[in-house]
């Protein structure tokens, strides 16, 4: 009871501090969540910061000569393309973003890509004018703002005024990623400088519920407060069988006490005797002697027959009814009693203890002068019950054997390899383990990522992606695996098929990357590389993924391959490989070819969003 108490004050105690500690987690979020970050200026130390500057190539910079500026005077009008890049080099995502641009001078603003911006012109005069509009996408009659037009819109603009953008979340300007860029352009058009230098940039940071500090303290207390209420369960369920034992203990001893003209309970430790129903010769003696042996000893000599005084000696010697009752409920002797007549007396093991040796028994005395048929009856029974209880016990041994064998089998493994001479041997089991592990923590992260994106989106969305960043994310996903296992990962993909896709790019992903795992899993040195196929047929391509394993050295094991799809062993990445393939409409195979161990690959259509060729590209671009 006292252990239950103890337990249920812990969960409780537990409970309020798991309760604390996600209010001050979700406090936390929501001021995090709410607070506004402001940028001024192209400030690097910021965790997030915004970088205006010209694009710099040749065709970026332009002239418009004669441009009559007035009635009376005609000018050279430079053109240029401006970049403004958002670098988030925090650890959160930038959920929305605006821009404030204060022009301080006059200039001309004529394109803005690919939100919307809002110009106020002419700011503090009586002409001010306010308008948000498309500059990509509008009508000129929808121009509310003073401008010109000579097939070029040109906005004037003058010191004082300003721009705010509001980034395009369609064209992926927001949000912004931990680690990720995006740029945005403008076009305009100035008589001799243009000076951007004066920007302020207003950012909202997102951060998700496990993220933060506080989550890990808010995980913790509520892995505590699990074991609390785990341990608290358990506490219940001992105590609950305590009261039943001992329930029926009671109820036993008081059935015996029907039985049995003295019961006593020793605790053979300390040679304490305590009586449960009292008989009256015993109790004479234990006046003059107060532990057990003694006691029993001199009962024993005081009424046994002469004939059966060393056996019935023998029988209630304290010293050895543990090791007597080791295997066994209960021992029994009868002996004739000058006193009583024929008696019976027995011992019974009470409270067991698993590991410990056997202290507390119970001492009883029957008289069996008039009830011999009965006694024998019930002893009958007793015994019946005594050989059930001992074939359970048979049962558990051989059961908790049988259990054991598994952790033996384990053991003599691990001394297999503590004992194995040849350290290359060792080496060579320690890379297998490590290889193993990487793997399954591959599968676990990417598991991991899939429940992460069930739960933000419920489902992955079709959309569009760049071909050579998910090959660079699959590359990356395993490129710790094969730094370890000194395996080289290559690139390739065909020059002439579009960069730009779309599709279910997660799930593209993550089956390259699971294929580019298993073959990386079973080299110890060489290259595996990844190479990217294509063919256009009318608005989609069809592309050819390829993982091969190269061998150097033979460090491949060329292992036999059914000319269909996957190894005989069926390692799990595979598994998790066809599933994903399997959900996109595709098909995971494999040929035999005569210079790798396995040439793994899948097809799969994917729509065009730009037919833009990739292009050429190098290895250190690619996976930088």
């Amino acid at each position: 009871m006292k252990d239950q108490n103890r337990f249920k004050r812990i969960s409780i105690i537990c409970f309020i501090v798991m309760l604390v500690m996600f209010i001050v987690h979700v406090q936390i979020l929501v001021t995090f969540n709410r607070k506004v970050l402001n940028v001024h200026g192209n400030d690097s130390s910021s965790p997030a910061y915004l970088d205006i500057n010209t694009r710099g190539q040749s065709t970026s910079r332009w002239e418009k000569r004669d441009y009559p500026l007035t009635e009376d005077r005609t000018v050279t009008l430079f053109g240029e393309t401006i970049d403004q890049t958002l670098y988030n080099n925090s650890g959160d995502s930038i959920r929305d973003w605006g821009l404030r641009i204060n022009i301080a001078g006059d200039c001309f603003i004529n394109q803005a890509w690919t939100g919307e911006v809002e110009i106020h012109q002419f700011v503090g005069s009586d002409q001010e004018q306010v308008q948000r509009i498309n500059l990509q996408d509008y009508a000129l009659d929808d121009v509310k703002l003073a401008y010109r037009y000579d097939g070029d819109l040109l906005i004037p603009l003058q010191k004082g005024d300003y721009l705010i953008y509001f980034p395009n979340e369609y064209y992926t300007e927001m949000p912004v990623r931990s680690g990720d860029k995006v740029t945005i352009g403008m076009i305009f058009y100035y008589l001799e400088e243009l000076d951007l230098s004066d920007y302020d940039l207003t950012i909202h940071f997102n951060r998700g519920f496990h993220q933060g500090w506080s989550f890990i303290p808010f995980i913790a207390a509520a892995v505590l407060w699990v074991l609390a209420l785990v341990m608290h369960g358990t506490s219940i369920m001992i105590y609950r069988n305590t009261q039943k034992q001992r329930e029926l203990r009671k109820s036993g001893l008081s059935y015996m006490s029907e039985l049995y003209e003295a019961i006593y309970i020793i605790t053979l430790s300390t040679g304490e005797i305590t009586p449960v129903s009292s008989g009256e010769y015993i109790e004479k003696l234990r006046q003059k002697h107060s532990n057990a042996k003694d006691l029993l000893d001199a009962a024993v000599r005081g009424d046994a027959d002469e004939n059966e005084l060393d056996a019935t000696l023998a029988f209630v010697d304290t010293d050895t009814v543990a090791e007597r009752l080791k295997d066994r409920d209960s021992i029994t002797h009868e002996f004739l009693s000058s006193i009583h007549g024929w008696c019976r007396i027995r011992f019974f093991a009470m409270d067991r203890t698993e590991g410990k040796p056997l202290d507390n028994v119970i001492f009883a005395v029957q008289d069996i002068n008039d009830e011999r048929s009965e006694a024998q009856n019930l002893m009958e029974r007793l015994e019946r019950a005594e050989a059930a209880t001992t074939a359970s016990n048979s049962f558990l041994s051989g059961a908790s054997r049988d259990l054991q064998a598994p952790v033996k089998e384990v053991l003599a493994l691990d001394e297999q390899i503590l004992g194995e001479a040849d350290p290359q041997k060792i080496r060579e089991y320690a890379e297998r383990i490590h290889g193993t592990a990487d793997r399954m923590l591959y599968l676990i992260n990417g598991l991991a990522h899939r429940a992460e994106a069930v739960r933000e989106k419920g489902k992955a969305a079709v959309k569009r992606y760049s071909l050579k960043q998910i090959a660079a994310e699959a590359v990356e996903a395993v490129q710790p695996m094969a730094e370890k296992k000194q395996i080289r990962l290559e690139t390739e993909i065909q020059e002439n098929i579009p960069d730009a896709l779309i599709g279910d790019a997660e799930k593209l992903k993550e089956a390259t990357a699971s294929l580019l795992a298993n073959a990386v899993s079973h080299g110890s040195d060489g290259t595996v590389r990844l190479s990217v196929f294509g063919k256009i047929l009318g608005e989609t391509v069809h592309l050819l993924v390829s993982i091969r394993a190269l061998p150097e050295k033979e460090a491949f094991s060329a292992g036999p391959v059914d000319g269909k799809a996957v190894r005989a062993d069926s390692d799990l990445d595979l598994e998790v490989a066809g599933a994903v393939l399997a959900s996109l409409g595709s098909e995971l195979k494999s040929v035999r070819s005569t210079d790798a161990w396995k040439d793994l690959y899948f097809e799969i259509e994917q729509q065009a969003a730009d037919f833009t060729p990739a292009g050429k590209t190098t290895a250190e671009e690619l996976h930088q």
